[in-house]
């Protein structure tokens, strides 16, 4: 679950803040030049290329920052696009894996068995990591609804779960796979700079793990 010190904004120096400083630097940079002149040795004098160095030098640092005052700026302005994008999300249902809310009414969970698996195992686990209730499915299935109850024959109470697939081949284990549940989109927030769709079991994600789109409470 993302808390909300994930996306306390941190303040960065403004253009006008940065053009001021590096004009400060500039100036106390000619100050040091000029008493540079004025203290160099009249029988030893500095060569004229090692101030046309300085002044280069000075010139690419001076450069440097207000290129990366521009990045700052033009990812801050990506960033924001990136959140409106998906703002509209707010309040539909999406399709994502594993991590989902029971609150007293089934579940319809959504699976995708591989080609070469002959059956397959669907497993719900708590918040602790406790199995606590197991489906075979077969070859054919692509969808279970749990009700709540689980293997003792007891509801399960309202609380965070997680539900995985187990393929199987015959009686080999095949890599586990994800199920899918719809959950409804409570809001969008910023976590290390890109948007991430918050749902009503808590969990994050990003538009790129949504499987699926629909309006909320639809069947």
């Amino acid at each position: 679950m993302i808390s909300d010190s994930l996306t306390t904004t941190q303040t960065q120096p403004g253009a006008s803040e940065t053009t001021q400083k590096i004009g400060a630097d500039f100036e106390t940079f000619l100050k040091m030049l000029t008493a540079q002149i004025k203290n160099q040795d009249p029988l030893n004098p500095i060569n004229s290329s090692d101030y046309s160095t300085q002044l280069a030098t000075f010139s690419g640092v001076e450069q440097q920052v207000l290129t990366n005052d521009l990045l700052r700026s033009i990812s801050g302005a990506l960033v924001g696009s990136d959140l409106t994008s998906v703002s509209h999300w707010v309040g539909h249902d999406i399709e994502v894996p594993e991590n989902f809310t029971y609150a007293d009414k089934p579940v319809d969970l959504r699976f995708d068995l591989p080609k070469q698996a002959t059956q397959g195992i669907l497993s719900i686990y708590d918040a602790q990591g406790q199995t606590v209730a197991q489906f075979p499915v077969a070859a054919t299935d692509s969808t279970v609804k749990w009700t709540g109850e689980m293997s003792d024959g007891r509801m399960a109470p309202t609380g965070a779960y997680l539900a995985r697939l187990l393929p199987m081949y015959n009686e080999t284990e095949l890599t586990p796979l994800p199920a899918y549940t719809f959950q409804t989109v409570t809001q969008v927030r910023l976590y290390n700079g890109s948007a991430h769709l918050i749902t009503e079991s808590g969990q994050a994600y990003t538009p790129a793990q949504v499987t699926a789109l629909r309006a909320q409470n639809m069947s």
